[in-house]
């Protein structure tokens, strides 16, 4: 019972926010209009407390912060640029996003003479990437005002040149009328993936922001499915209208700023990119608060810096410095320390009391940008999970199967649509050769590596944490190391249940590469991660996002970072 709350804890307590913020939000508009909203802001959040809600009221004025940083800091009407940068923005006027989005362009238009635009969505679209199976504009009614609004703010108080998506598809109602008769008419996935605009495959791109919306792995056909994802294609191919339009008006368009990169919009915008050789970075939080990692001309949720490796190694030396630094990476992971959330905290000492050999199969957050679609062997993580559940019962080895399901389920805040631990449970059965440790079990991952022969994973980074324990780690999925010699990486199922059949003989002779593993952690995570200082990029309970009051201090002290990325994006292919 106590297992069946803490799954359905989250959902409840989503939906409880967005039924309270439906309410409130016009007393909302109230207290800022007014001007009160900053004065009374702590007797607010005491208020939010007491309804249960671990938010903080700030949320709802960011952006007036954002404004007042960077006032008047864009007006130079007779200014010269030698081009424009264009920021797409999906993720709405209260995002971190914002603030760094509007850091970037400052630096850029007063260090490199580019004027920045703001490409905003003003409620053009019928479904966004902030929709979801909770938050969905068709359960809160103040969406869209929530999301946009704020930016007449931002462009009053800073000057900034602001584009609004729905200007765009005025002229284009006919065409997209045409459209939509046609996409209504895809009565199938299939049909959904296979479909095309202006020769791009939009149905494909956006699948993965369907995946998203449902927070799964895989999609199964149904009337909801298939009516979110027509709603999915026709936002895509309104969005691709407005952006292309936008870049064949503003000819002096040379780069564009994007964020993640992955789902639908930011997919299409890198399509128009590509074709008209408009150098372009996607952008990321990726481990901690004040973590970023960027891509140039590609998605960076691919964690793909293959070229760029080449280059580092001609110069790079791992001296006892850099090897510290790896060392403490792991310890950091294994601790919490510096990243989103402590996952493993917990461990019930006699767990393993009895267990014998075992390997251990470590699940991955299903609806995980990183790792929807990241598919090779199998169709998908589900797929693999229940053909290794399959190959187990069928073969008998002598080693037990642990599976990990990831504890991020019940441990971070997302209203989780599916729990992998219970349709695990109905596969496995009463198989006592195969134990699951659920999401919500006080069992952590790392004992478990500690006491295994080898691990099995899909796409997750407790790869490098099993390669790091000197264990035997075998790929299913598509994580950025799969080529590394530290990992066993399959060409095809066949091969990989053959790995199999040979680890549970002890017939496979196999140590992972570590002095490979030095360099690619450090370089991932010390060379191509980025942290910012004083700057908060995630901030789950909504709190103040700088140290800082201005944004000449916020830049000047990381002056590195944006020459970094700006060389980044300036440097020849």
């Amino acid at each position: 019972m106590e297992s069946n709350y803490l799954k359905r804890s989250n959902r409840i307590y989503l939906r409880k926010v967005f039924r309270i913020k439906t309410i409130f939000y016009p007393v909302v508009l109230i207290l800022i209009k007014t001007g009160i909203a900053s004065r009374i802001e702590k007797s607010i959040n005491r208020v939010i407390k007491f309804f249960g809600i671990r938010k903080n009221f700030h949320y709802f004025i960011k952006y007036i912060d954002y404004g007042n940083w960077f006032k008047d800091k864009f007006r130079q009407d007779d200014k010269k640029y030698e081009g424009e940068i264009l920021f797409p923005a999906m993720t709405g006027v209260h995002s971190n996003f914002t603030l760094l989005n509007l850091l970037f362009a400052r630096y850029f238009n007063e260090r490199k003479n580019l004027l920045p635009v703001f490409y905003i969505c003003d409620s053009a679209f019928d479904i966004c990437t902030k929709d979801g199976m909770v938050k969905s504009r068709k359960k809160y009614f103040w969406f869209c005002h929530e999301c946009y609004k704020g930016y007449r703010y931002i462009e009053k108080m800073t000057g900034i040149d602001v584009e609004r998506m729905r200007d765009k598809l005025k002229e284009y109602k006919d065409e997209l009328v045409y459209e939509r008769r046609k996409i209504e008419c895809l009565t199938s996935l299939r049909e959904c993936e296979d479909y095309e605009y202006d020769g791009i495959k939009i149905g494909l791109l956006a699948r993965k922001s369907v995946k998203r919306y449902f927070l799964a792995g895989r999609l199964e056909a149904s009337d909801e499915v298939l009516q979110v994802y027509r709603e999915f294609i026709f936002s895509g191919v309104a969005y691709g209208i407005a952006f292309k339009r936008t870049i064949n008006e503003r000819k002096n368009i040379r780069y564009v700023i994007l964020n993640n990169g992955s789902l639908v919009f930011e997919a299409i915008a890198r399509e128009y990119c590509k074709r008209n050789g408009i150098p372009y970075i996607t952008y990321e939080t990726y481990i901690g608060n004040n973590s970023l990692i960027y891509k140039k001309n590609g998605p960076v949720m691919d964690l793909d810096w293959s070229d760029e490796y080449k280059v580092f190694l001609k110069k790079f030396n791992m001296d006892d410095d850099c090897k510290r630094k790896v060392k403490q990476f792991f310890e950091n992971l294994r601790n919490g320390v510096e990243m989103y959330a402590v996952l493993n905290s917990e461990h019930s000492e006699d767990f393993l009391a009895g267990t014998g050999r075992y390997a251990c199969l470590f699940t991955n957050l299903n609806y995980d940008t990183a790792v929807i679609d990241k598919n090779y062997l199998f169709a998908d993580m589900e797929d693999w999970i229940y053909r290794v559940i399959e190959y187990w019962k069928k073969n008998l080895p002598d080693l037990k199967l642990i599976i990990r399901v990831h504890p991020g389920e019940i441990k971070l805040v997302t209203a989780t649509r599916e729990y992998l631990g219970d349709k695990i449970k109905k596969a496995v059965a009463d198989d006592k050769n195969i134990i699951v440790v659920d999401s919500t079990d006080k069992v952590s991952s790392y004992e478990l590596i500690k006491s295994m022969e080898y691990g099995l994973i899909y796409s997750s980074t407790i790869g490098l944490e099993i390669a790091w324990s000197g264990k035997t780690c075998i790929v299913a999925g598509l994580p950025w190391f799969r080529h590394k010699p530290f990992v066993i990486y399959p060409e095809t199922v066949e091969d990989y249940f053959n790995y199999l059949e040979k680890l549970n003989n002890n017939t496979l002779d196999f140590s992972p590469d570590i002095e490979e593993l030095y360099r690619t952690v450090y370089f991932v995570y010390y060379h191509r991660l980025k942290r910012l200082q004083g700057i908060k990029l995630y901030t789950p309970d909504e709190g103040p996002n700088t140290i800082y009051s201005n944004s000449d201090d916020m830049i000047n002290n990381n002056l590195t970072f944006f020459e970094e990325f700006s060389n980044e994006l300036f440097s020849a292919e």
